[in-house]
């Protein structure tokens, strides 16, 4: 585990880990996500689980599972946890969303991209990118999140 960890933990108010990251960390803290919230004062925590979705931790709340949006094919699930976060982010606190219409909005982003529908010409289209995320306008799956 990097000695710097503790200073980004304590200098980040949300984090992304996947399932694996996730447990390293609490493997070295030797304590649960709530206790590293509290301690570190993260106010959200977004853990992805590639196609098996994921859970968003809320400070002082219950867990947001979420699941995955359905694809067809794969072509590269490379960087979809990224883009989850960034769309996640951006729906949570500049479009004011809930965590689980964010994390319904965030799982169609990254799905697309695991899909291969933000690489045209074999390289990620970062304006396209940038104006689905703006907009707002992605097609989102029903996916049985609760709102709560």
């Amino acid at each position: 585990m990097s000695e710097h960890l503790a200073a980004a933990l304590k200098a980040a108010r949300i984090v992304k880990a996947d399932q694996e990251e996730l447990g390293a960390i609490l493997d070295a803290y030797g304590s649960k996500i709530e206790t590293l919230m509290d301690r570190f004062d993260i106010a959200e925590w977004v853990v992805t689980a590639g196609p098996t979705g994921g859970c968003i931790h809320v400070r002082g709340g219950r867990p947001h599972p979420y699941r995955p949006a359905p694809i067809d094919i794969s072509v590269d699930p490379t960087g979809a946890g990224d883009v989850f976060l960034a769309a996640y982010t951006a729906a949570r606190f500049r479009q004011r969303q809930t965590v689980a219409a964010a994390s319904r909005h965030a799982a169609s982003l990254s799905a697309g991209h695991a899909a291969g529908r933000y690489l045209p010409a074999s390289r990620l289209d970062l304006a396209h990118m940038a104006a689905v995320l703006e907009s707002g306008e992605v097609p989102i799956v029903d996916n049985n999140v609760n709102e709560g």
